[in-house]
């Protein structure tokens, strides 16, 4: 099902395919969605990801304010 630009499936293995884990649902292309890299969680938009943003590549601190550590 298509929800904005891409379907959750496209997002889903975009980020598996760079190496990191969707760990939320995505529902709509403006609504944040959380994912895993190095053992920590991030938050991006899905429209931002699909034009090359990459929330653990900013140089200020963007995982979330629960900072939860993730083995994987």
């Amino acid at each position: 099902m298509t929800k904005g630009w891409f379907s959750s499936t496209e997002i889903r293995e975009s980020m598996k395919s760079e190496g990191y884990k969707l760990i939320t649902e995505y529902n709509v292309s403006s609504f944040p969605i959380y994912y895993i890299n190095s053992s920590l969680e991030y938050k991006v938009i899905p429209w931002k990801w699909k034009i090359g943003h990459r929330a653990h590549n900013v140089k200020c601190i963007r995982y979330t304010n629960d900072h939860k550590t993730y083995t994987t």
